[in-house]
C-alpha cells in the first residue's frame, strides 16, 4: 500500500524538474530501488524539501557529475516516494536521515553521509565529504 506524500506537489515539483533536467535518476518504487542499488556503484541523495538539501546537497549531486564516470546518480524523496524511502532505508544500517547520501556497490552498503555532515556546511565541503566518501576505504 502505497503511503501518502508529506508534501503539497507545488513544493515538490521544481526540485523533481530541477533532477530530471541534470538526469539524476528519481526512484519512485521499492523495485526502483532494489534495480538501482544492484548496480556497479551508485550514489543515492535521500532527498528532502529543506533548506540544507537545497542549498549543499542537491548542488553537491550536481557537482559530482562526470568526475567519476563508473558512478550512477539517483535520488529518493522523503516524504513524497515514502514506499521508495523506506525500501532504501532497509538496506542502510543507520538512523532516518534526509537529506543525507548513500553509496552502494552491488547491491551493498559501502558508504553513508548523514545530514549532521550536510547541514550547516557549505557546498564545497558537502562535495569534500562525498569524494572522500567516493575514494576512502570501503565498508561501513
Amino acid at each position: 500500500m502505497a503511503l501518502p506524500q508529506s508534501y503539497p506537489k507545488e513544493f515538490i515539483e521544481p526540485i523533481r524538474r530541477q533532477l530530471q533536467e541534470k538526469n539524476i535518476r528519481e526512484l519512485l518504487t521499492p523495485e526502483d530501488v532494489t534495480d538501482c542499488i544492484a548496480q556497479e556503484q551508485v550514489l543515492i541523495l535521500i532527498n528532502s524539501v529543506c533548506g540544507c538539501a537545497a542549498r549543499n546537497a542537491r548542488p553537491a549531486l550536481f557537482a559530482l557529475q562526470g568526475r567519476f564516470p563508473q558512478l550512477s546518480l539517483a535520488t529518493v524523496f522523503a516524504g513524497v516516494h515514502r514506499d521508495a524511502t523506506q525500501a532504501l532505508r532497509d538496506h542502510i544500517s543507520h538512523p532516518p536521515s534526509s537529506p543525507s547520501f548513500a553509496l552502494f556497490e552491488k547491491g551493498v552498503l559501502v558508504g553513508f553521509l548523514p545530514r549532521d555532515k550536510i547541514e550547516g556546511s557549505d557546498t564545497q565541503t558537502v562535495v569534500e565529504h562525498v569524494h572522500t566518501l567516493l575514494t576512502g576505504p570501503r565498508g561501513i
